[in-house]
């Protein structure tokens, strides 16, 4: 099934759960009806899936252009016209160069190179959760190792293991991934290990292949799970609230008070967040 496809199956899946979750059910519903914009950067991680996971489809499909490309000029405005037509992708020389150094880097990682090796790509999950009812899917990067390993490709500006455990948390990494490997489990497959294999966008193109453990599958699952109770509590009563539905009040943060003010303000409750 390609992506198209895909897209037009009737079923939730991680990404729109993803807005229930961090956001309100008001904005769940404006996303199923406005889809975000694809960006430059959506557009070239895209591009790096094929390139890893995908690389003949990617030769396929894509294709750099050559240096100092003018398309004001007839020859360069002809070369682009009969890529286009071929219905090929140009990726500017920039994105083409970064694309091959994180291939490389990766088939230079023995471990990477090993996770990668075999199994099926985009693969199309079709489920429906035990607890509401509510059918679900969802779109593997790559299941390996037998139908034993799942793994999630992510391009990233830092692999640090501090500075990407943030990004986990801050892009929904453990939801998506608990979601995937419990349709997986539903179509009955055998999952042992979950890796998010990390890969820096520029150089050195560094590779971290992170394993995800059951605490964070477990709060993953919870995540997506209370996101799909919220989801069929709104569709039973057609009610699809904002994020503050009544009122809230907003807590006035320490950071916020001048150090020389500090003093007299001793014994007041802040929030204590973070500037």
């Amino acid at each position: 099934m390609n992506f198209a496809e895909y897209t037009q199956l009737d079923a939730v899946n991680a990404s729109t759960l993803k807005e229930l979750a961090n956001k309100s059910p008001r904005h769940y519903q404006w996303l199923l009806s406005h889809p975000h914009e694809e960006t430059a950067a959506m557009r070239f991680g895209t591009a790096v899936h094929a390139a890893v996971l995908e690389p003949d489809k990617f030769a396929k499909c894509y294709v750099g252009a050559p240096r100092k490309m003018d398309y004001r000029k007839t020859d360069d405005k002809q070369w682009r016209d009969e890529q286009l037509e071929a219905g090929r992708i140009i990726l500017d020389v920039n994105d083409a160069e970064k694309i091959a150094g994180i291939v490389s880097a990766i088939q230079g990682h023995p471990f990477a190179r090993d996770l990668l090796r075999g199994g099926e790509t985009e693969l199309t999950l079709l489920w429906t959760d035990e607890t509401t009812g509510i059918p679900c899917k969802g779109r593997c990067d790559l299941l390996t190792g037998g139908g034993t390993i799942l793994v999630d490709l992510k391009t990233t500006t830092d692999i640090r293991r501090n500075e990407f455990m943030r990004k986990v948390l801050n892009y929904g990494y453990a939801l998506s991934m608990a979601f995937y490997l419990d349709g997986l489990r539903a179509q009955g497959y055998n999952i042992e290990h979950v890796y998010l294999l990390a890969v820096e966008t520029s150089g050195p193109f560094d590779v971290a292949p992170y394993e995800l453990d059951d605490n964070w599958l477990e709060l993953g699952r919870a995540q997506y799970q209370e996101a799909l109770e919220k989801l069929a509590a709104c569709r039973e009563r057609n009610v699809w609230p904002g994020m503050v539905p009544s009122r809230d009040w907003l807590p006035f943060p320490k950071w916020a008070v001048p150090d020389e003010e500090k003093d007299a303000l001793e014994g007041l409750e802040f929030d204590g967040g973070e500037e």
